[in-house]
């Protein structure tokens, strides 16, 4: 939803709706493992739709 994990405002919504990156080091670890030569990605914020 586009707020830090630790923001209040986050409370019960972290990785509700995909992963959640804070820092520069949540996206090394995301991407670890990845070739990004062979894949095609896509960062996105899309709130989940109300209930």
């Amino acid at each position: 939803m586009g707020r830090d994990s630790d923001s209040p405002w986050a409370l019960g919504e972290v990785g509700r709706a995909g992963v959640a990156v804070d820092t520069l080091a949540d996206m090394t670890d995301l991407f670890a493992d990845i070739n990004l030569g062979s894949v095609s990605t896509s960062m996105t914020i899309n709130g989940p739709p109300p209930l």
